[in-house]
Formats: structure tokens, C-alpha cells, sequence
């Protein structure tokens, strides 16, 4: 169909360049003009909507909104992000029809949440945990999704944020049973929240990087409140490093897999002990600490060839006789030149 239509368009303007010129003035030219002056108003709410550079794109996002979640007792936490896929904030992964999950890390989304992968890792930690409370099979939600470092539950019910006087956000709003359930769980608190998102905070997250005096029982599950008791976050700023508290024997690590990080620190064991069937505990001392991805950083890449990939489209659009032979053939082109100037001199 666009196809057709730009055919059609290139076909009108070819008739009104060339067969309207060879005519005596009449009707068909002012049948000319007044299309082309509709073409052009058609193209003024283009205009408008280009004018502040936002394509009416809403003035206030949920950063904006929720700017309180950047602060610092949310580092080396997780905030999860529930709601229509097509609100919530870059990729996430479905439930059911209707209502998707998404997790970001140290507060709001940045570039890490546009790249997701086809299936999250663990996910039966959350979405499990999610479907027993849509279910009314639990009342202890805040217990389940402890392990995994979420720290607060934001449920969004538009693409932006509602302001009033400024705008108004398209209303998408999530499965009916979602805030009923969330509603009647014991260890989730509802926080104020803003421009129509709903905020539960989780009081037994564990940070993604936390110590403890006493080992893991390695069958322990997140149903024990003995397991997920006794944990203290690593003293830090990044969520992924900072001090180890003196008489901390053993590290917590809520990353997944398990086998693709590993932890320094003073005394850290080399064996891995499994925590909640997807996490990983190992030994350590007081004094600095880290936790290391040992695996490639996928996402970056990702970035790297979505942005090679622009380059390369730039490069085509700007034409290759005004990059490539410049860039290739720029010494041989002196050198040819040399060497007519030199034939030019001997014949002379």
C-alpha cells in the first residue's frame, strides 16, 4: 500500500512538471495548485507536533513521577514493574494476557531495560510468586520475592504519568485481579506514588549483595522466614561492592544465574554453596567486597551493533562516492595527479 501510494504521489508530481507545462493555462492548473496547497497543510500537524522535538510524546515521564526511587536505600535492589506490556517501561515478559513483569536494577529504567532477553533466568521466582498471589494462594508476597532484591512493586496503569494541568496519560490499565491481590498481602506496604502508578515497598528484600554470621542451609526456600532473616547489605554505593561488616562469615549473591558472577573479598571460598534454588552463597572476611560478571555483557553488545548499525546507514545515506573512494582512494588519486603533471612537464 505505500508502495502504491508513493508511486501514485511521484506519478502526480511528474504530470504537473511535465505535461501541465506544455499546456495553455486553465482549469487543470488551478486543479494543480490547489492539490499541491493541500499536500502542504497536510503536513502542518507535522510541523506542530515537530516543533518542541517531542512528537507528542508525553512532557513528564514516570522518572519524573518516581523520582524517589533513585535514591540511595534502593542501591542493590530491585524495582518491579507491574502492568499492560505496553506500559511498562522497556521490555518485559508476560503473565498472562494482559499483565507482563519487568525488573529494573538501583532504582528507575535506563538503556539495560530496552534489551531483554527471550525468557528471564529464574523466573519462576517472580512469576510464580506473582501467580500464587493473583491466585489468593499467599499472603506473603513481600516474603516470596525477598531473595530476588525486589524492594518495590510499581504498578502502572498508563503509558505516562497523569499531571494534572500538564497531561494526560493514555489509560492502560492492568488485569482487574492485580491490585486487589497486591492489596491484601501482610508484608507489602503501599507507598505514596505518583501520576497514577501504585507503589508497594517490601521491608524483607535482601540486597543483591549481603552477608551474613550464619551459613545457608542450601535446601533453605524463601517460604522460611529464617532464611531470609540475618542478611545485612554490603556497605557500598554502587549495590556491587562496598565493606564487609566484621563477623560476616558468608555472602549472598541474588544474581542470576548463579555460575556467571563470583565474589571477592578477603577470604572469599572458591566453592559456591546454591541459595533458594537459583542464587549462590560463598564464605568471606571482613573488608572490601565485590561482586564480578563473568560472562560477556550481552546487552552492550547489543548496543554496540544497534549503533554500528546506524553508522552504517548514515555512511549509505551520505553516498559512497563522498566517503568511500575519499577514503580508499585518496593516494592513489595524488599520486595519478603526480604523475599527469609530470607527463605534462617532459612534454612540454
Amino acid at each position: 500500500m505505500a508502495v502504491a501510494i508513493a508511486g501514485l504521489v511521484g506519478l502526480g508530481l511528474a504530470a504537473f512538471e511535465d505535461d501541465l507545462a506544455d499546456l495553455k493555462f486553465s482549469w487543470r492548473q488551478i486543479v494543480g495548485i490547489l492539490g499541491i496547497t493541500v499536500a502542504l497543510l497536510g503536513l502542518l500537524p507535522i510541523v506542530g507536533s515537530a516543533g518542541n522535538g517531542r512528537w507528542k510524546m508525553p512532557m513528564s515521564g514516570y522518572s519524573d513521577a518516581l523520582s524517589f526511587l533513585n535514591g540511595s536505600s534502593f542501591r542493590g535492589h530491585r524495582i518491579l514493574w507491574l502492568g499492560d506490556p505496553n506500559a511498562i517501561p522497556g521490555a518485559s515478559w508476560a503473565i498472562k494476557p494482559g499483565l507482563a513483569w519487568s525488573t529494573s536494577t538501583d532504582g528507575l529504567p535506563g538503556m539495560a531495560n530496552l534489551f531483554a532477553p527471550p525468557s528471564a533466568t529464574a523466573a519462576n521466582a517472580i512469576t510464580g510468586a506473582l501467580e500464587l498471589a493473583l491466585q489468593g494462594d499467599t499472603v506473603q508476597l513481600g516474603r516470596l520475592l525477598a531473595p530476588t532484591g525486589v524492594q518495590a512493586i510499581v504498578v502502572v496503569s498508563s503509558v505516562a504519568p497523569t499531571v494534572p494541568g500538564v497531561q494526560t496519560g493514555v489509560q492502560l490499565a492492568p488485569v482487574a485481579t492485580l491490585l486487589p491481590a497486591l492489596d491484601h498481602q501482610g508484608d507489602l506496604i503501599q507507598i505514596p506514588g505518583g501520576g497514577g502508578a501504585v507503589v508497594y515497598e517490601d521491608p524483607l528484600s535482601l540486597a543483591r549483595f549481603s552477608t551474613r554470621a550464619v551459613a545457608l542451609n542450601p535446601a533453605a526456600t524463601n517460604t522460611s522466614l529464617a532464611a531470609i532473616s540475618g542478611w545485612r547489605p554490603v556497605a557500598g554505593t554502587t549495590g556491587s561492592a562496598g565493606l564487609i561488616a566484621a563477623g560476616q562469615r558468608y555472602g549472598f549473591v541474588g544474581n542470576a544465574p548463579a555460575g556467571d558472577f563470583s565474589v571477592t573479598s578477603p577470604a572469599t571460598s572458591a566453592v559456591s554453596s546454591p541459595a533458594f534454588g537459583w542464587a549462590q552463597t560463598v564464605s568471606v572476611a571482613s573488608g572490601p567486597g565485590a561482586i564480578t560478571l563473568q560472562a560477556l555483557p550481552l546487552n552492550a553488545l547489543i548496543a554496540l551493533l544497534m549503533i554500528g548499525g546506524w553508522i552504517a546507514a548514515a555512511l549509505l545515506l551520505v553516498g559512497r562516492h563522498r566517503w568511500l573512494d575519499w577514503w580508499w582512494k585518496r593516494q592513489p588519486r595524488h599520486a595519478a595527479q603526480h604523475s599527469n603533471s609530470g607527463d605534462e612537464e617532459s612534454t612540454i
